[in-house]
């Protein structure tokens, strides 16, 4: 509600103002829904933050078979946010490694330094997010059970 008013009004909130379009309504809600994310605005986190909360909010009904699953994830955060990172950079290093003939970090390169056969894929990055997923879903349940029955202090913080 506060990003709605907020926003209609282009009072407050973010540095660029919304405006209706010439191109049409759907072009006029995009406008509306354009915030600026860096630095981060008001409006911006109102956006992102409400949206996922009232999502949030919606999902702890469901008790289906994929809500347990999720829940998993949910009850062991910082754990699996670790263990994806780990998964992700030796896997990289392997792939790179194998592919290339030497580990090739995309991240601290520009395009032009990228190895001539490298071509980036949408399918390959969901392909990548569904196997991690997958491939933490065992360690994050083994890690959420054994939260549950220690009661150590320091597992609180991971």
């Amino acid at each position: 509600m506060l990003f709605g008013a907020l926003r209609a009004t282009n009072w407050y909130g973010d540095p660029a103002p919304w405006s209706t379009q010439a191109r049409g309504l759907s072009y006029s809600v995009l406008s509306f829904l354009n915030v600026t994310k860096y630095p981060p605005s008001l409006l911006f986190l109102c956006l992102t933050l409400g949206v996922a909360l009232l999502l949030l909010s919606t999902a702890e009904r469901f008790t289906g078979r994929l809500s347990q699953v999720l829940r998993i994830f949910g009850q062991v955060p910082f754990f699996y946010y670790l263990l994806h990172l780990a998964l992700i950079s030796l896997s990289a290093w392997v792939w790179t490694q194998l592919r290339f003939g030497a580990p090739v970090n995309f991240g601290f390169i520009t395009a032009k330094e990228w190895p001539a056969t490298y071509q980036p894929s949408l399918l390959r990055a969901y392909v990548v997010w569904l196997l991690v997923v997958c491939a933490l879903y065992w360690p994050c349940r083994w890690y959420r059970n054994y939260k549950a029955q220690h009661g150590h202090w320091w597992l609180s913080y991971l």
